[in-house]
C-alpha cells in the first residue's frame, strides 16, 4: 500500500473501532440501567402472605417407613419442612415482586428444603434398592416425580427399577411423563433421561 494511503486507511479503522465501542457501552448501559430500575421496583415491594397453595407436602402416607435404613431419618426430617418448588425459573427480583423483599429469604430457604428433600428421598430409594426392596424404591421414586423432580438420578433410578423388577411396560410410561415434563426446563438434562430410557427399553434381560 502507498505510503500515502496508510494514515486515512487507519483513521478509518479507528472510526470504525471506535464506534463499535461506543454502541457497545449504549448497549450495556441500557442493560445496566434495566436492571438497576427493575432491582428498585422489586425493593420496594411489600410483604404479601405467602399462601398455603404455593408450598408443596410430600405424601408420606405412600411411602415405606419401617425404621431399618438411616435413610429415613433425613427423609422425615426435610418432609417436616416448608417447601417451595416453582416450574419456572426465577430471580431473586421475580420472587421480591411477587412475595415482597421481605419474604425474599424464607423462600429462597423452602426452595433449599425442597431440593434437600428430594436428595434425601434419592438416597434412600438407592439404599432400598441395595436391600433389593424394589417396590419400596419405586414407591419412593414415584413421589418424587409427583413433586416434579428435577434431578436426573431421579428418573434413572427409577427407570433401573423399573427393568430390574419385571415392570418394562413402565418404562414407555414414564417417557411420556419425561417428554411432557415442562419443569424440565433444560433441554439437554430432558434428552438425556430420555435417552436412558430407550436404552433401558432396548436393553436385554
Amino acid at each position: 500500500m502507498p505510503y500515502f494511503l496508510i494514515g486515512p486507511a487507519i483513521m478509518v479503522y479507528i472510526v470504525i473501532a471506535f464506534n463499535f465501542i461506543l454502541r457497545k457501552n449504549k448497549s450495556n448501559r441500557g442493560g445496566y440501567y434495566a436492571f438497576m430500575e427493575d432491582e428498585s421496583v422489586s425493593n420496594r415491594a411489600r410483604k404479601k402472605e405467602i399462601g398455603g397453595g404455593v408450598f408443596i407436602k410430600p405424601g408420606l402416607n405412600a411411602l415405606p417407613f419401617c425404621g431399618a435404613l438411616k435413610e429415613e431419618r433425613e427423609v422425615k426430617r426435610t418432609a417436616a419442612l416448608p417447601m417451595i418448588r416453582f416450574d419456572k425459573i426465577h430471580t431473586n427480583n421475580d420472587i421480591k415482586k411477587m412475595f415482597g423483599a421481605a419474604s425474599l429469604a424464607e423462600v429462597i430457604r423452602a426452595e433449599d428444603n425442597y431440593s434437600d428433600f428430594i436428595r434425601a428421598a434419592i438416597k434412600w430409594a438407592e439404599a432400598l434398592k441395595e436391600t433389593k426392596d424394589y417396590r419400596g424404591a419405586e414407591a419412593v421414586l414415584s413421589e418424587t416425580l409427583r413433586m416434579k423432580s428435577d434431578h436426573v438420578k431421579s428418573y434413572f433410578l427409577l427407570a433401573d427399577i423399573y427393568k430390574i423388577n419385571g415392570r418394562r411396560e413402565k418404562l414407555p410410561e414414564l417417557y411420556k411423563i419425561v417428554n411432557e415434563a415442562e419443569h424440565l426446563t433444560d433441554r439437554r438434562q430432558k434428552e438425556k433421561i430420555l435417552r436412558y430410557i430407550e436404552n433401558k427399553l432396548t436393553e436385554g434381560g
